[in-house]
């Protein structure tokens, strides 16, 4: 009895305008979740693309509230005479209720639990969660976030853009209810959205983590290296590849000299948070951090099990790790 529990990405929205304008997106489409759905990667069911948990149970959260999960907001919030409902900690919870009394989870032996970049950050606020709730009958439980670091980082101007949008989310969804509760007391009230962030929340967790992500991130490079402030209520969610002169660079990789030297700065700065994030380096953990400027590879099947370092694929990496009993983290850092 194995599970993947896999919280789909989507993005944060920062105002309660931004929140409706992806409401009525969505539900003006007709792209709404399908009663099933064929995925890539560690999800996929052929033995050929994903060897190791094709037979597995499969779970996507889907992924709606634009607050990884976090939120826990009493009462609704009327903006353009609609009511908006923060309550991403209270659905999750309502999902794993249901998996564990009605799906077959509280007989669970082995479960992964993974997110996708929102759900990456949704993933690393979690992780110790799940494993509270889970029963004894589960042997084996680890936890892999896919490009779900997020670096606190300027943009290409010095302006703490990304940061700001954050700490404004976090306070507008009363993510204090839904982050890691033992990061959330190391910090005083004006600091706790910063356990938002995987380099903050990684040193107070219990449970083991394979991180799966970018140096390069192209998410990341657009939306945070390359953007601008969104205006108050606006209903622009994010101004990605907005820094003048740097929409061609952010979306096509057409940079200039100095573009390129900033790209590779980024990396570098990614290079030093993983190095100087001691848990990054616990027993137990692992990391698999590739140069690809892409975002989310890991659900891409051909790129699951194409890129590589050093001969070894992210699909190999993972689960190698996986199956392993507290090694040291250097044995599974690539």
């Amino acid at each position: 009895n194995k599970w993947v529990l896999f919280i789909q990405g989507g993005g944060w929205c920062y105002t309660p305008e931004q929140c409706l304008a992806r409401t009525n997106e969505s539900t003006g489409s007709s792209d709404l979740m399908p009663e099933t759905k064929d995925l890539g990667g560690m999800l996929n069911e052929t033995v050929l693309e994903n060897p190791d948990f094709y037979s597995w149970n499969h779970v996507l959260f889907a992924y709606c509230d634009g607050g990884s999960f976090t939120g826990d907001v009493a009462e609704p919030v009327r903006v353009g005479g609609k009511k908006l409902y923060f309550r991403g900690n209270r659905n999750f919870h309502a999902i794993m209720d249901d998996l564990l009394q009605n799906r077959g989870l509280r007989t669970a032996t082995e479960v992964l639990f993974v997110g996708d970049s929102a759900g990456g950050v949704a993933a690393y606020a979690h992780a110790d969660r799940v494993a509270e709730l889970l029963p004894a009958t589960v042997k084996r439980y680890k936890v892999a976030p896919v490009s779900g670091v997020f670096l606190r980082h300027t943009n290409a101007l010095g302006e703490p853009v990304y940061e700001q949008r954050m700490m404004r989310a976090f306070m507008m969804q009363n993510s204090s209810s839904g982050v890691d509760v033992h990061c959330l007391v190391s910090k005083s009230p004006r600091y706790m959205y910063l356990c938002l962030f995987a380099e903050e929340v990684i040193s107070h967790l219990q449970t083991p983590l394979f991180v799966l992500n970018s140096m390069y991130d192209k998410w990341s490079i657009r939306c945070i290296q390359a953007a601008e402030p969104v205006q108050d209520g606006s209903p622009q969610n994010e101004n990605c590849s907005a820094v003048p002169g740097w929409y061609d660079c952010a979306e096509s990789g057409v940079c200039t000299e100095e573009q390129w030297r900033a790209n590779e700065q980024w990396g570098a700065d990614f290079r030093d948070m993983m190095s100087n994030t001691r848990a990054f380096q616990a027993d137990g953990n692992g990391v698999f951090a590739y140069s690809c400027n892409t975002h989310g590879a890991e659900k891409n099947g051909d790129l699951w099990n194409k890129i590589a370092i050093n001969g070894v694929s992210m699909r190999q990496a993972l689960t190698t790790w996986f199956y392993s009993d507290n090694e040291p983290a250097s044995k599974h850092t690539y």
